[in-house]
């Protein structure tokens, strides 16, 4: 071994100091990406420059050759107003201006037919409906009856002479409901028509330039009109050399297509018997169109917002591509947006070449010093790798790791330090473990236990607002519409109490509120709480209940057959008073501290004045009870009695139960007909 490696080398191990060669590493990749990096940033500013140069041509040689085409309609049909003006043209002599029409068609090349139509509905054009298809032969179409007609079509032969045998007819044919007629008469100045299908033609898009004529008067002659097709705009755009593989296209600010350099792609859909118009976004046959007018409406949202060109990029299909959008507008209304996109692969040939072998030489470069270093680098990098494994595996909860000896000196210090930490670790969590398992079993058991109280206290809905961890109430209160209300209070209890000894007078007081909870329960009524010898039951809270006077009304005669049964204590007999309302009342838990589930309300306070001034052993109810009962349970007319706080008011005694064959046993004409 060289003398030169000695110096490396310490009894069998590597010191991590000799590492030091990576940071020449470092440097030849840090020198060959930022070389890379500042050739390919100089070819895309290229690229950008070219782009933004080739497009603004483009657009430039677009706008002023569409331009071009629009004009000359308005240009027609302005000079079509000064023939009216001068006497060359009479909107009461429609027929007389076939030849006009017919040579100014013959040297307009940028128009299909010219026109005119009067107020009363006349109305003649001459020209070609497709210039652009050789077997398209011209024609005039005049509808010469006064409001409306037959409009009739008669072909030109050879000679320019119009034929005398009719060629076809649109029937009841009225100019004024035309949309190029309305337009011109909305406006009240020369415009343009929308877009429109032909006739003859259904998948060839045309326009028509239309300014209305008014007399000296101010009243509105007719309209005179000049047809643009739209194919001429498309076959200059097809025309357009500058792109290999981009498109040029035109779309109106709604999105839908105008104009394609595409040969094959139509701009009109068929729906059955129906046609419209092709949004740019739905555009057929070409996949680069549909994807740039997908990425220009997802970019500006609304096309009418766009008022500057745009240059954007996107990428579709894993190409990317750059989209230039020019407005394009004229002072007769016309707003249409002139798109060009273009691959970018298209500018990027020459300058992917030389990135490529930009490329080429700088992985040559790195490759050659990379491998005098590799030797060097997989010697420090494995054995920290293998504790970078360790350390993520510990962290994922594998703590039974163990990193085998390096030849590193730091490294091996760090493996055996690992590897202690390894094991002390592990042991102090299968500790903590066994006692957080413990710790949470108790914590359930408690919990559970705590859970059970609480819902022996409160309703179970209650329970659960007042549990729920989102909540920041301070009370929870509802009212409720219709809410029964029972009391009941043991009659002979205090003088009983002073007989008994304190844990029998409990044995006794829990045995009879044992059995009206069980009454409780049995009939799905609310337990509200126990006063001393009194017991307060409510029914249609917290949640309603279609038979709640029913369910008290049976709970009651319960808790008078059971006192009834109850043998005496001491001698001494206990007999049950009970009050019975019902109505509106007010529920809830107020309070944040030893707080039950209280109900408030007039209607409560009426059911406890209808159990104090009740009779032992007997069951007062107000009239609104009797009127929810007086059907099906047997009542007695108390009269009128003297309640504290209401005044005189009609009571009832409930006593039992009516039969099913049983007549109607009292008739109260003084009864309450309703209760809310």
């Amino acid at each position: 071994m060289p003398l030169f490696w000695l110096g490396y080398f310490r009894l069998g191990q590597l010191k991590l100091r000799t590492a030091l060669v990576v940071p020449l590493m470092l440097q030849i990749v840090g020198t060959v990406s930022l070389v890379g990096w500042l050739s390919f940033r100089s070819g895309e500013r290229s690229v950008s420059e070219l782009a933004s140069q080739l497009h603004l041509e483009i657009a430039e040689r677009a706008s002023e050759r569409i331009r071009t085409y629009i004009e000359e309609p308005q240009r027609v049909n302005r000079a079509n107003v000064n023939a009216v003006e001068l006497g060359l043209l009479d909107f009461d002599e429609i027929a007389a201006a076939r030849e006009y029409f017919w040579r100014q068609a013959q040297t307009q090349n940028s128009i299909g037919y010219v026109g005119f139509a009067n107020a009363e509905a006349q109305s003649l054009r001459v020209g070609w409906v497709n210039r652009l298809d050789p077997s398209d032969r011209p024609q005039v179409a005049e509808q010469l009856t006064p409001e409306g007609g037959a409009l009739e079509f008669y072909n030109l032969d050879a000679e320019d002479k119009w034929e005398t045998e009719r060629a076809r007819a649109v029937p009841d044919y009225d100019v004024r409901v035309r949309p190029f007629y309305q337009v011109a008469e909305v406006a009240r100045q020369p415009t343009w028509s929308d877009v429109y299908f032909n006739y003859s033609y259904p998948d060839l898009l045309q326009m028509n330039a239309t300014s209305p004529y008014y007399d000296e008067t101010g009243a509105l002659r007719g309209i005179l009109t000049a047809q643009l097709g739209l194919n001429q705009i498309g076959e200059f755009l097809q025309t357009l050399s500058s792109l290999k593989s981009g498109q040029v296209y035109i779309l109106e600010r709604d999105g839908s297509l105008v104009a394609s350099s595409i040969r094959e792609q139509p701009l009109v859909v068929a729906d059955g018997d129906d046609r419209m118009r092709l949004k740019a976004a739905d555009g057929r046959n070409d996949a680069l169109l549909r994807s740039s007018a997908e990425f220009l409406l997802e970019e500006v949202g609304d096309l009418r917002a766009i008022a500057e060109p745009l240059q954007l990029s996107f990428e579709a299909d894993g190409e990317h591509n750059l989209l230039y959008i020019s407005p394009f507008q004229d002072e007769y209304g016309l707003d249409w947006l002139i798109a060009i996109v273009v691959p970018k692969s298209e500018f990027m040939g020459a300058i992917e070449s030389n990135t490529r072998n930009t490329a080429v030489l700088c992985a040559v470069a790195l490759v050659v010093a990379m491998s005098s270093c590799w030797v060097f680098s997989r010697w420090i990098t494995d054995p920290v790798l293998r504790v970078v494994d360790a350390s993520q595996a510990m962290a994922e909860g594998r703590l039974e790791q163990s990193i085998p000896p390096s030849r590193l000196i730091e490294v091996n210090t760090l493996a055996n330090s690992f590897n202690w930490m390894s094991v002390a670790l592990k042991r102090s969590f299968d500790e903590l473990e066994e006692r957080v398992e413990q710790r949470t079993a108790e914590l359930n058991q408690e919990k559970e236990r705590a859970d059970m109280l609480l819902r022996n206290v409160l309703p179970e809905t209650i329970v659960d607002r007042l549990t729920e961890e989102r909540t920041n109430d301070k009370y929870f209160a509802e009212q409720f519409d219709e809410a029964t209300i029972l009391f009941a209070d043991l009659v002979g209890f205090t003088p009983l109490a002073a007989k008994l000894e304190a844990t029998e007078l409990v044995s006794l007081l829990d045995r009879i509120f044992s059995k009206f909870d069980s009454y409780c329960s049995h009939y799905g009524l609310e337990k509200i709480k126990t006063i001393g010898d009194a017991y307060m039951v409510a029914s249609g809270i917290p949640a309603p209940n279609p038979n709640r006077v029913e369910a008290i009304a049976e709970m009651a005669l319960a808790m008078q057959r059971y006192m009834d049964e109850l043998e005496p204590i001491h001698g001494q007999t206990l007999q049950v008073r009970i009050g019975i309302n019902t109505g509106a009342a007010i529920a809830g838990v107020i309070g944040t501290k030893k707080f039950i589930y209280d109900v408030w309300g007039d209607a409560v306070n009426l059911a406890s004045r209808l159990e104090s001034h009740g009779i032992p052993g007997r069951i007062q109810v107000s009239g609104c009870v009797y009127q929810h009962l007086k059907d099906s349970y047997r009542l007695e007319k108390r009269g009128n009695i003297n309640i504290k706080g209401r005044g005189f008011m009609t009571t009832y005694w409930l006593t039992g139960k009516a039969t099913p064959d049983a007549e109607s046993h009292l008739q109260d004409s003084h009864a309450p007909a309703s209760c809310k």
